[in-house]
């Protein structure tokens, strides 16, 4: 059970950072484009 919610922890950790990163790259394209638009 302990293995399990290790493997369980590992993934959630994964997505949360992928979606973390994700974010920040959307950010700062859409700051890019704003910077362009002025």
């Amino acid at each position: 059970v302990l293995e399990h919610s290790f493997v369980g922890l590992t993934f959630l950790t994964n997505r949360v950072f992928e979606v973390t990163n994700f974010m920040l790259m959307t950010g700062s394209l859409i700051r890019v484009e704003n910077l362009d638009e002025h």
